[in-house]
This record gives C-alpha cells, structure tokens and sequence, in this order.
C-alpha cells in the first residue's frame, strides 16, 4: 500500500527540522495507531525446541505487518471519506503487528545486554502497587505464570469482527510440531458506540502529536498541524491543546525532546542494541472494570462532598470529579458546571486547556478555512479540575511536577476495551473493562512514573489526592478541592482490578522478516 500522495500536509511553520521517520519499518499500531472497531490480541509460546521453526513461522507472517506508511493511507483514507459522507467509514482489511516478549528475544537470540532491567523483570516484577499476595499478582489471566505469559504477541485488528474472527481461527491452527509455536492466549476486544469505556467517559481524547516527516516533502508530516502560522504556538503545537513531541520520546533513534524549547530537535535517543532501532517498548494490561461499584461510589460520596462544598453535588458530577471530564469528553476546566456538546463535538476545543496558565483564542485553520477558538482560563488551585482527577493525574500538561516538566512521561494509549456494555439491573457479575495498551521508549521512568509514582501517590505529580479512579495503593486515599478533602476512603480502589499484563518490544519490521 502506498504512501497517499496528499498526505497530511503541514498547514503552519517549516517542518523540514524534523527527522525523515521510517515508514516502512515502524509497526503501524506504534504510529499513528490502528484505531480499528475490533482488536483481538493473540499470544503465543515457543515450544521447547521450537526455536528454529518459530523463527521461519513469525518471519514469514511478518510479511503481513501493517507499516506505519500503509497505517496512514487508511487513516487517510478515512478522514477524506468521512468529510464526503458525514461519517468514518468500515475498513475491511486486516491490520497485523506483532510484539515479543523478553523469552523471545531470548529465545531469537537478539542482544538483550543493554535493555533496562524493568523489561527483563516484567509486569509481575515491576513495582507496581497493585493488589498482590507474597507470590505475585491475585488471579491474572496472563501474565502471572510462566505458562499464561506469551513469548509472542500478535494485534490483529479491523472494522469488520468477521476479518479478525476468521484470522484469529486460523491462527489457533498452527502446528506447534511444525511451526515451533502454540496459541495459549486469546483476547477480544471491541470499540463501544461512542468510543467510550465502560465507565460511560469518552476515552483516548488527549494523544500527543509526534513529530517527523514521511517523505522528503517537508510539509508531508505525521501529525496534521491545525495551528495557523500565524499563532505562536505553531511552532509547539499541532492543535489547541495537543503538543508536538519529538519521536525519540516514544522510538529508539529518533531526536528526543528539550525540556527548554520544545520546538529544537534534542539527542537521539540511541537503542540499547542496533535491532532496536525504529523500536518501541508496549505496555499491555487487562483491566476489569466494575461499573455498579464505580456508580454506587459516586451516589454514596455525592451528600457528603455536596454538604462540604456547601451546594448540590450529583452523583454524575462526582463521577466527572474523579475523571476530569463529563461523560461526553467536555473538560471540567473549562464547562465546570456540565456537558457541552458544542464543545465535546469540537476536536479545537475538547482538549484545549492548561492547569497552571490562561490560554489565550487560538487561530487555527483546515483546508483553508480559519477561525478563531475560544481560549480557556487556567484552574492551578483544582477549583474546577480536581487535583485528584484522573486526567490531572496522569496528564499535569503545563504544570511543573514532582519528577519535572510532564512530556517526559506521555505515552502513546492504544487500548480497547473488552467485554459487553453495562446494563442496570445486573444479576451477575460481567467481564469486561480495558485492555490498555501503551508505546513509549522506556518503561522506567516513562510509564512506571504514571502507575507507579503519580495514580498511587497522595502528593504526586502536584500533590492533594489519589487518583481514586485508577489508582491501586491498597492504603487510605482522598482527593481534595481548594484544600477542602472532599473524598475519603480507605477500601482498595474496588471498582478497577488488574486482572492481567506485560511488557513487550515492538521491533522494526525488517527485524522480524530476518529473525
């Protein structure tokens, strides 16, 4: 599939100082992501001995694999149609990826000398907070024994269940004697109506812009820049509120980004071995979600957060508190008091706003159209976004952290949810919540900063609350609004639980074609 002649071109500044990006060799779920209605996720063991064959099998599945070049005509191609008919529309075509675990590495015989010791630890290793007993992680359903943790990882994806099904069955035909692997690991996941998650919250709004060019063109860019060249913030931003970061945040052999001047390429950032070039570490956790849980939380806090705040607080208001953002995506910064649908449908303005700083109108123009986006005032003492929410949390955006300035740990969320949508009067409990899925160059501190040190921690990344959405600390936990704790509780976070995960690389494409 070739590169779309017109390929998102760059509407404001130069771009040419940004580094040409392999197009052929970064997997497409890496950039810009597959985004597809159904992901199914395949694991697979090598067999004792298998090594050889399992070789020659993934080296000529690999041939498959969906490029980050051929990922963007699709995108391409729906954006272009969706403008025609009003909607996105249904791409029938497989999508493939393909990540391997540490054993496999191993067991392919690639350098692993260098790559840092929380991979080669996995998630059940790692320093996570999460519920455990003394021998690991409570009750996975991969991830927490040898046998239930994957070598390989396949991402098959596609806007039609029928093209993943049928892949899927295909898959589990393999013969381990021949083809040196077994499926030992099968989960499905489907976008809910909306792009919601289970909670009810529009999901996957705030994703960084990545920086680089697709061709020598040097307005033929990765991320589409909506910001008028007229606006200073061009040179910073692709959009009113998202940020352009440089790939080497997120791959191996890429410019990284300057703490003091996001707008200058900074080093390369140097894999730890040559195969890992064009490479991402990816992060995959199941996450089971208990809506009736969630729901009764917020009915049983909202009179006693409505009598400390001295006015009504409904329980769908406490929901948003925890989140940030009311059920449509419209941020608390800037809609405090409910959902704005004229903003939630504006991508402009859905995601423009800043914690610690006003920001002024922006000046944005598509295809040759201009307008002026309303700007949003700054809300540094949480009095309209909690400190404790999730978004806050895990996002500071223009605030100073704990750890220093927030880029240095935004990833690249690919996640799906799993499992059928609540319904009320349930009588039994449901599987179903996220398969989170996040790219980034390193773990530590990258990702594990997020889990590790800010959802769980009272004083982090800018201090007053837990993040009782996601957070997984076990101990007491609260959440405060202008100094007022408002939340308390002192039960593990009940309405969230880890049931599954571990770390992977996503290699460049030609690493798999000659294993």
């Amino acid at each position: 599939m070739a590169l779309h002649p017109d390929a998102i071109l760059a509407t404001g500044p130069d771009a040419s100082n940004e580094p040409l990006l392999a197009v052929d060799e970064i997997q497409g779920n890496v950039l810009p992501g597959f985004a597809a209605g159904f992901i199914t996720f395949v694991g697979l063991k090598i067999v004792a001995g298998g090594e050889a064959a399992a070789r020659q099998w993934l080296s000529n599945l690999s041939r498959e694999i969906t490029t980050l070049g051929q990922m963007h005509t699709v995108r391409e191609v729906r954006r272009a149609v969706a403008r025609v008919v009003g909607k996105r529309p249904v791409e029938p075509d497989l999508l493939l990826n393909i990540v391997l675990a540490h054993a496999a590495i191993r067991a392919f015989a690639l350098d692993d000398a260098r790559i840092e010791p929380t991979f080669k630890a996995g998630m059940k290793g790692a320093a996570f907070r999460d519920p455990r007993d003394t021998s690991g992680p409570i009750g996975w359903r991969v991830g927490d024994t040898e046998e239930k943790s994957p070598d390989i990882l396949l991402i098959l994806a596609s806007d039609v269940e029928a093209t993943v099904t049928a892949r899927t069955a295909a898959l589990q035909a393999v013969d381990p004697a021949h083809d040196g692997v077994r499926v030992t690991y099968v989960e499905a996941g489907v976008r809910l109506p909306g792009e919601i998650e289970h909670f009810g919250f529009r999901d996957g709004i705030s994703q960084p812009g990545v920086r680089g060019r697709l061709s020598e063109r040097p307005d033929q860019v990765l991320t589409r820049r909506y910001f008028d060249a007229a606006d200073p913030r061009a040179m910073s931003f692709s959009r009113p509120g998202q940020p352009l970061l440089w790939p080497g945040q997120f791959l191996f052999g890429y410019p990284t980004q300057l703490d003091d001047d996001p707008t200058v390429p900074g080093p390369v950032a140097k894999p730890p071995a040559p195969w890992m070039q064009n490479g991402s570490f990816m992060v995959y956790r199941r996450l089971q979600q208990h809506v009736d849980r969630f729901r009764h939380f917020a009915a049983a806090q909202a009179p006693g957060i409505s009598a400390k705040l001295g006015r009504e607080v409904t329980p769908a208001e406490v929901e948003a508190l925890l989140v940030g953002r009311w059920p449509d995506g419209t941020p608390l910064v800037r809609s405090p008091h409910g959902p704005d649908p004229l903003m939630a449908d504006d991508d402009d303005q859905v995601n423009f706003f800043g914690f610690a700083s006003d920001e002024a109108d922006a000046l944005v123009a598509d295809l040759g159209v201009r307008r002026t986006v309303p700007g949003a005032v700054a809300d540094d003492n949480g009095a309209r976004c909690p400190h404790f929410a999730h978004v806050r949390k895990v996002n500071p955006r223009d605030k100073n952290t704990d750890q220093g300035p927030s880029h240095r740990f935004r990833v690249l969320r690919r996640g799906i949810t799993f499992g059928p949508p609540f319904a009320e009067g349930e009588e039994a409990p449901v599987d179903r919540g996220l398969l989170f899925v996040s790219y980034q160059r390193v773990l530590d501190p990258q990702f594990m900063t997020l889990v590790s040190t800010w959802m769980n921690a009272p004083d982090a990344p800018e201090g007053f609350g837990h993040d009782l959405l996601v957070g997984q600390s076990g101990q007491p936990r609260f959440g405060e609004i202008k100094g007022e704790r408002v939340l308390e509780t002192t039960a593990a976070n009940e309405w969230i639980t880890p049931t599954g995960g571990m770390f992977f690389f996503s290699p460049a494409v030609s690493v798999l074609r000659n294993l």
